[in-house]
């Protein structure tokens, strides 16, 4: 996901208790290595050994679908473009699909600098363009890691 401004990396669920990762790993990429998978992005493995997460998130008021099947929920962490700097704490937010699954809209209700931000789009291809980018590239040990390089 690239907005221009900001880009990163959503877990989606079907459910408002998005799964997440419980040691900020790469989607517990270690429970998965046995089974050959070597951590690549397109495998969606092991998906359903996350835990949820141990707190209720909090969600906004009135995040209500009026087409829950169209409806995915989600927690992205992402990095400024500008800047580089990433953002490890998780914003909630969800993504709607039209009849035809072709376009989107969707709200992330917590980005850094700009609060609530709402987007739309369109499918262009069937396959992305570029691969996106693991969980853990926008955790806190990549965040301390980036801004002790921009420093150094």
């Amino acid at each position: 996901m690239d907005f221009g401004v900001v880009e990163g990396t959503m877990i989606l669920s079907m459910a408002r208790d998005v799964p997440v990762d419980d040691e900020d790993s790469d989607m517990n990429e270690d429970e998965n290595s046995d089974d050959g998978d070597e951590g690549d992005a397109t495998s969606y493995q092991g998906l359903g050994k996350r835990k949820a997460s141990p707190s209720k998130p909090d969600w906004p008021e009135n995040v209500a679908s009026s087409s829950p099947s169209r409806r995915l929920y989600l927690r992205w962490r992402g990095r400024d473009t500008g800047t580089g700097e990433i953002y490890f704490d998780a914003s909630l937010g969800f993504i709607d699909f039209n009849n035809y699954y072709t376009s989107i809209s969707g709200t992330l209700f917590s980005v850094p600098g700009a609060g609530r931000v709402e987007f739309k789009g369109r499918k262009v291809d069937k396959a992305p363009r570029t691969q996106p980018e693991p969980w853990s590239a926008f955790s806190e040990a990549a965040y301390v890691k980036a801004e002790q390089s921009r420093w150094h």
